[in-house]
Parts: C-alpha cells; structure tokens; sequence
C-alpha cells in the first residue's frame, strides 16, 4: 500500500485540500509525504529590458518564500507525528510533479483540482489532465472542501479483467481504514433510451452476478450495484451523491486502446463532475 505520498502544493485553497487528504490517508497508512511547489516558467527573462541579475534575485526569493511557507505546513504536519520532506522546483509544473514524484519515488500523487461551474466544468485543469496522462502511478485528485474520511468507497466497473485492478485495490485500502462498504457499480449506459422494466430487470440481473462471479475475498462488505444512466459518468457521479460515497477508485483504463486516460474519457469526466475525491489507479503501465 502507499508508503509515500507527494503533494503539489501551490498554496491556493484546493491544493491544502489536497493536503489535508493526504495528511488523513498517511495517518492511516503510516505513510511519508513530500510537499512539492513547482515555480512555473516564465517569459520574463525574454525581455531586454530586465537585466539577467534581476531575474535570477528573483528567482532566489521565489524559492526561498516558497521554502518558507512548505516549511511552516511541513512542521504542522510533523507534529502529528508524519515524516514530511519539501521540494521546490522550477520549471513546466505538470514535467516536475511527475519528474519528481518518480525521482522521490513516491507511491502516489495527490492534486487538487477547482470545483468549477458551467463551461468550465468541461475542461479539467491543464496541469491535472497533463499528470494524469503522463503519472505511471496512482493520483488522488480532490475537489471541493470536505471532511477527510473514507467510510464508503465507490469502484465503477465496465466488467473488464482491467476495471476489476480499481476494485482489488479498493480491498487493499479498505484494510487500513475503517471502511464500512464498498459498492462495485456498473452503468447501464441508454444513451437517452428508455429501457422496459422487463428488460432493465434482466439486464441488472445478469450484471449483478457477473459482479459476483468477478469479484474476490473481501473483509468489507461489498454491495454490487447495477443502474441505467444516459451517461457513465453521469451515472456514477449521481450515485455517489445519493449514496454519500466518500471515495471513487477507478482503474485508468478499462476498455482497451484509445479507452485510456484521454480528454473526454469516463474518468476524466468523473472528476469533472463529482465533489467526491477519485483515486485513479494505473494499470498496464511500469514504473
């Protein structure tokens, strides 16, 4: 399970909510975590006008202000008895999170992510996407402010051997916390098609024991669930509302080919959605 954790810290509000997170779940796990703020790149130094001296004074008290203020939430978190490192880095912030999550080796990354509204509901963080694309490792992307707590935990399935990797690893989890259920959920996806109650009862009938069948040993109760939604990620991110899911773990792929982690698919669109922290787990990759 998770031993460290890396979180990137730019000091806005929904990054120390991927904090507090983090500071929960490494509690749990006895785990470390590594507080990284990447200095992004700047134009700055293409203009004639500003000296090379300047922008490099300028550079040092960036970092050094930045080392600062991980220093003062890195000796919080070490008073409640969590090994903390930080790390300032500087240059494209999504090619440092996953340059130094793999030179840390650490065992997940944790972000933070705006709860955004209207049309900007359709497009994920440019540095969020990015990480998630390109980690080779688990990423916890959190949204809105929430108490930090796992007691239901949430496993969507399209019922592939890979989308079962999200359901195993949930199991694992639930052992370090004090999980009361675990639903493996399929969505019956209508495409805005109305469904016979005849039909739709068959159908639920039939996934629900695939679930079963599909499903191994766990010490945690698990409850298959199987629902009709026009969309996936729509169906997904209802149910975890009316059932108060406090964590969604999705394998990062569970169809093959183009079904990976890319803009539009059902798990980016999942934390376009939901509040609810997604724990996105890689399958098929190597470290």
């Amino acid at each position: 399970m998770f031993e460290k954790y890396m979180v990137s810290i730019d000091f806005s509000e929904h990054s120390l909510e991927a904090l507090r997170w983090t500071q929960y779940l490494a509690k749990k796990t006895n785990g470390k975590i590594v507080l990284l703020h990447v200095i992004p790149e700047t134009n700055i130094s293409f203009s004639d006008a500003i000296s090379p001296e300047f922008i490099e004074q300028l550079g040092e008290k960036q970092t050094q202000h930045a080392q600062e203020k991980l220093e003062e939430l890195a000796t919080n978190i070490r008073s409640q008895g969590i090994k903390c490192d930080v790390e300032v880095s500087y240059g494209s912030p999504h090619q440092e999170i996953l340059r130094v999550a793999r030179k840390k080796k650490v065992d997940v990354i944790t972000m933070g992510t705006r709860g955004l509204s209207g049309i900007e509901r359709f497009f994920l963080g440019s540095v969020t996407a990015r990480v998630l694309r390109g980690a080779d490792i688990p990423v916890l992307v959190t949204r809105t402010k929430r108490r930090p707590i796992i007691r239901k935990i949430l496993v969507p399935t399209d019922t592939s051997k890979t989308s079962y990797k999200g359901f195993q690893f949930a199991v694992k989890l639930s052992e370090h916390l004090n999980v009361k259920k675990i639903y493996l959920l399929y969505c019956l996806e209508t495409l805005g098609a109305v469904i016979p109650q005849k039909i739709l009862k068959v159908l639920q009938e039939e996934f629900i024991n695939r679930l079963r069948k599909a499903q191994k040993k766990s010490s945690v109760p698990v409850e298959e669930r199987v629902i009709p939604a026009s969309d996936a990620a729509d169906g997904i991110s209802e149910f975890a509302s009316s059932e108060k899911v406090d964590l969604i773990v999705m394998a990062s792929h569970g169809r093959t080919g183009v079904g990976r982690i890319l803009l539009g698919s059902t798990v980016e669109k999942v934390i376009r959605k939901t509040p609810v922290p997604v724990l996105i787990i890689k399958v098929g990759r190597k470290k």
